[in-house]
């Protein structure tokens, strides 16, 4: 069995209440989706818990929610919610209960979290057998993502500048 196992990069409340993932998350899912449709038989585990609290949807929840709004006649039974963890050490704790020994890991998460999620899953002894950098999956696959890369790619040179500044 294939598991296309995607992290939580965040959500966030909105004023009505709900969550929405946040732009990493977004295109964490939208990756999933691209790699899943190139998988056939392969399952998709959405992995993050509770970040905004027990009243509010999981992360994995939200990412479900979005891949349903992306694609409402998506299979449900292809997808597993990881809803306890609350970080990548937690991830692949987790992930770890789910899957089999001899399944195949496909990690999914953005660029700059990947080498790290690799390092901590081979932690809890998961074999990873392929990696992807969501952002880079979706450059790759159309320019109808083009959008949601810019706005990502945006946000990303601000929260670096700001790192550099030490305001974060």
């Amino acid at each position: 069995m294939t598991y296309i196992v995607v992290l939580g990069k965040g959500i966030e409340v909105q004023k009505d209440g709900n969550v929405k993932p946040r732009i990493e998350t977004a295109i964490n899912v939208l990756a999933a989706y691209v790699l899943y449709k190139n998988n056939d038989g392969a399952k998709i585990i959405f992995s993050g818990g509770f970040t905004k609290g027990k009243n509010k949807d999981s992360e994995a929840k939200a990412m479900f929610n979005c891949l349903k709004n992306y694609d409402p006649k998506f299979k449900n039974e292809d997808i597993i919610l990881e809803e306890i963890s609350i970080d990548t050490a937690g991830n692949a704790y987790e992930v770890g209960k789910i899957i089999d020994k001899d399944s195949e890991v496909v990690l999914l998460t953005t660029s700059y979290h990947l080498v790290r999620s690799k390092k901590i899953f081979k932690n809890y002894l998961i074999k990873v057998d392929a990696s992807y950098a969501s952002e880079k999956v979706l450059k790759q696959e159309s320019p109808s993502f083009d959008f949601i890369l810019k706005q990502y790619t945006l946000k990303r040179k601000l929260w670096e500048i700001l790192w550099e500044m030490g305001c974060l």
